[in-house]
């Protein structure tokens, strides 16, 4: 006869059951929630911050595009720069100039502006801090880029417009 007195009253043995309880289920899918939930969020707010990234890459290699062609220019030939002044010029998404508009629309607009002299100063100088006298060789250049070329004046805009500001100087003269 079996000793077990669990089986000698009709009581059949069970072996531990071999999985969690409700209460441990819940508490793990609410800790996976509370992880998971702010990981997707962040996720969103990478992928915004990588677009941003994108979209300031292109206007710096716009501004460089268009600072190295003011800065190579000949002034005798461009009317001492005021030739670029107010120009515009198309890029796509790449920041690359858009030569034939053709199928390609733009996606940023870029316009030089050549300041004019500042009030009492001779018509073709640049007052440089520290100094008496106007200099006719350096020009102060502003590229201004838009992210917005559907618009009709796309400098107008509230938003998405980016400067760029440099001197130029003459460097054609032998």
């Amino acid at each position: 006869m079996n000793s077990n007195p669990e089986i000698q009253r009709g009581i059949r043995f069970r072996p531990p059951a071999r999985g969690f309880t409700l209460a441990e289920v819940i508490l793990s899918m609410g800790i996976i929630a509370s992880v998971s939930i702010p990981m997707v969020a962040l996720l969103a707010l990478g992928l915004e911050n990588m677009r941003e990234s994108k979209g300031d890459f292109m206007k710096a290699r716009i501004e460089k595009h268009l600072s190295s062609m003011v800065t190579q220019a000949n002034w005798g030939e461009t009317n001492l720069l005021k030739d670029f002044d107010s120009m515009e010029w198309e890029y796509d998404g790449q920041g690359t100039p858009i030569e034939d508009r053709g199928d390609v629309d733009p996606i940023y607009v870029a316009r030089v502006g050549i300041d004019a002299p500042a009030p009492g100063a001779p018509p073709e100088g640049l007052l440089m801090p520290g100094s008496t006298t106007p200099s006719r060789e350096m020009k102060r250049v502003t590229i201004t880029i838009s992210d917005r070329p559907g618009l009709e004046n796309p400098f107008s805009a509230s938003g998405g417009l980016t400067e760029f500001s440099f001197i130029a100087t003459r460097n054609d003269r032998r």
